[in-house]
């Protein structure tokens, strides 16, 4: 009887070696080859490639994306939102806990950490090298400047540059803007949403051509709440 119970129990502890043995190498393989598949991904498609491992570290990303360059989303990405058809420019910052609290902490180890949320809204355009500290939102049809450290949150259809970043008119108005603006070169085959890039000679002779006769936009004195800068 007292055998049989060891039988049992010794055939048990190696039944379930070989299941816990099993499923790390199933693992293994399935971190091997998501790995090879993100490899090859990274190749065909980078901005696929981009928004494939922001969603694996745990960010909620929209449909219909663009994600260019190196984005940091910080030690909790899963509390960052991009909504759909929003733009992300290279290196840009999302901050999601306040590392300073630490140096508050009133002697009795209680202080675990400050942390927020981040959402960005849909059809938003994230400037290059921008920052986004915890706990903001900005709405649908954002613009934000190249640069700007956006520590407040801000309605639909805003532009907003600086640091701190600010208000500086409504997108209609940024749209009139850069419509009329002599640096907007047009191209019914190179269109944005565009399925692949101008050849770089052939933009160079565009943009060298266009610019031979424009001169560049002299400074003028600044006046208060004045959009007509953009």
């Amino acid at each position: 009887m007292i055998r049989a119970k060891v039988k049992s129990y010794i055939v048990n502890i190696v039944i379930c070696f070989l299941e816990i043995t099993f499923l790390r190498r199933l693992k293994l393989f399935e971190g091997i080859y998501h790995s090879f598949w993100m490899s090859q991904l990274g190749q065909r498609d980078g901005n696929a490639y981009n928004i494939q491992s922001a969603r694996d570290q745990g960010v909620k990303v929209g449909e219909n994306c663009r994600l260019y360059g190196p984005t940091s989303f910080s030690t909790e990405p899963y509390l960052i939102e991009i909504g759909d058809s929003t733009i992300i420019s290279g290196n840009v910052d999302f901050i999601t806990h306040d590392g300073a609290v630490y140096q508050f902490n009133d002697g009795q180890g209680d202080i675990y950490g400050n942390f927020g949320r981040i959402k960005i809204g849909r059809n938003c355009f994230i400037g290059f090298r921008s920052v986004f500290m915890p706990d903001v939102q900005i709405g649908d049809n954002c613009l934000v400047a190249a640069g700007s450290v956006v520590q407040s949150s801000f309605p639909d259809n805003s532009v907003i540059m600086g640091n701190p970043a600010r208000w500086v008119s409504d997108i209609k108005f940024y749209r009139v803007s850069k419509m009329n603006s002599k640096g907007t070169i047009r191209s019914d085959e190179y269109a944005f949403p565009r399925e692949e890039e101008m050849p770089q000679a052939h933009k160079k002779q565009m943009l060298v051509q266009h610019f031979q006769n424009v001169p560049i936009r002299r400074p003028r004195p600044k006046r208060r709440n004045d959009q007509t800068s953009l």
